[in-house]
């Protein structure tokens, strides 16, 4: 399985160009490091282990369900960013 129900969300930031809009990423809320990899530098796991290929399957469609869920959160963003420069547009206008 994913480690965590959440792992993954949906930032936004400003263009840093000045351009209007917003860029949007995928960044990963949480995440483990088994015991085993704790030595190891800048290691990031995203499933819980597995012993065998079919449950590495099952963790990995885990991950692609959540992500696929955040597709229309960014969508979301995509819109209240349009509407709030429409408005802004409408203002600037009168």
């Amino acid at each position: 399985m994913a480690i965590f129900e959440n792992m993954f969300e949906v930032l936004t930031v400003k263009d840093p160009e000045g351009r209007p809009g917003i860029k949007v990423h995928v960044a990963v809320a949480q995440w483990m490091v088994p015991k085993e990899l704790l030595g190891k530098k800048d290691v990031m796991c995203l499933t819980a282990d597995a012993l065998e290929s079919t449950e590495f399957n099952m963790h990995i469609d885990e991950l692609i369900d959540q992500l696929k869920k955040l597709k229309p959160k960014a969508a979301a963003k995509f819109r209240r960013e349009k509407e709030k420069q429409r408005r802004s547009e409408i203002r600037a206008a009168t």
